[in-house]
């Protein structure tokens, strides 16, 4: 009986031998077959580590852009990855310290993630700061969407957007509002508030060197962004003014109708709308100015208009202002102007006040050898544009 029990306990612990020999052969082929796995992983990640892009664009040779001195240059590049699965990218330029590049907003981001074999659009702004022309290498750097990315020594990443700053001219007339700085290429709207007696003209934008972009009309406010820092200048006009118009006099302050050399004098005929000068000898002259004054400060042109019909002579005609209220203003200088004979003649002069602040009479001449008919169609004061 003992001994049988001695071979059913021998014959358990062969089998617990057994049992557990099986087992540390199952854990020993699993730990290899795990680090057979791992190992081919790691050499798969190893194959497939070199991600491949390809970058093109107008201007752009194999992966090199060149720009003249001074100057700053938009190229819309096309990254197309030519890899098969999704990756991170990053686009770069090898380090250079005379150039600034930036990325535009129209198109996509220079970083992020690209579908397999897939293509973006990405626009860049290239700033030369130096006296020389000067090439950038561009380049794009690849990892998984999982690793975190991270450029390697000597390349500089494109990742500030084109954004640039205005500032605004302080111009007699009025105010502008304008944003400190914006994008290239967005829409720079700005407000306007004119002074009394001024209206908004239009503005220059210019650089910051002085040099014009462009230039606004008096119905418009709002210009889109260029890729470099902008001076907002506004131009401001004081209003015009009409001082006299035959049969519309708006001042009532014109006066002194009158002929030289001749056997009477000259008389209006708002009907006709002409003065109508008489006489059978000598020189023919009419004379008109105001009988008040008029602050020129805020005025840049003294405009007179005449029609003549019915001459067979040349007739003369002047335009003065003076600070003393004479028959004519002699004793300033005119500005005279020639008209031809012939019927149906308009002539209009154009005298420059500019240089003149402060209150003056306007006047007007006309004279000729000869009787003659002249109407006085208008005389005008044109306001100053300020800019």
């Amino acid at each position: 009986m003992k001994k049988l029990f001695q071979i059913k306990v021998s014959k358990i612990y062969a089998i617990i031998a057994i049992a557990v020999s099986l087992l540390c052969l199952v854990g020993y082929f699993s730990y290899a077959m795990f680090t057979v796995s791992k190992t081919k992983e790691n050499a798969l990640s190893i194959v497939t580590g070199g991600l491949n892009y390809t970058i093109t664009g107008t201007g752009v040779t194999s992966n090199r852009i060149t720009t003249t001195a001074g100057s700053t240059k938009s190229v819309t590049l096309t990254v197309i990855s030519q890899n098969d699965i999704d990756s991170k990218y990053q686009l770069y330029y090898q380090n250079n310290s005379n150039v600034e590049v930036y990325y535009l907003e129209s198109n996509e981001d220079p970083f992020g993630t690209i579908e397999a074999n897939g293509s973006i659009q990405i626009t860049i702004l290239i700033k030369n700061k130096a006296s020389s022309s000067q090439t950038i290498t561009l380049g794009v750097q690849g990892g998984y969407p999982s690793n975190e990315l991270t450029l390697e020594s000597g390349r500089t990443a494109v990742d500030d957007i084109g954004t640039f700053s205005i500032t605004k001219r302080s111009v007699t007339g009025g105010t502008v509002t304008v944003s400190s700085s914006a994008q290239v290429g967005s829409t720079v709207t700005f407000t306007t508030s004119a002074s009394s007696g001024f209206s908004y003209y239009g503005a220059t934008i210019r650089d910051s060197s002085g040099s014009t972009l462009m230039t606004l009309n008096s119905s418009t406010k709002s210009f889109t962004m260029p890729s470099e820092n902008v001076v907002v200048s506004p131009k401001w006009k004081y209003a015009d003014k009409n001082i006299f118009q035959l049969d519309v006099q708006d001042d009532g302050a014109w006066t002194q109708a009158r002929q030289e050399g001749v056997s009477s004098y000259a008389s209006w005929q708002p009907s006709r709308h002409y003065v109508h000068c008489g006489g059978s000898s000598g020189l023919s002259r009419v004379t008109t100015y105001s009988n008040k004054t008029y602050d020129l400060t805020h005025y840049a042109t003294y405009r007179v208009a005449a029609y003549e019909s019915g001459t067979t002579s040349n007739i003369t005609f002047i335009v003065g202002v003076s600070k003393t209220n004479t028959e004519f203003l002699r004793d300033v200088s005119t500005k005279t102007q020639k008209i031809a004979p012939g019927n149906d003649i308009w002539a209009t002069i154009d005298y420059d006040i500019t240089n003149l602040t402060g209150s003056y009479y306007l006047g007007f001449e006309i004279f000729s050898s000869v009787s003659y008919a002249a109407p006085f169609g208008s005389a005008n004061l044109i306001g100053r544009v300020y800019e």
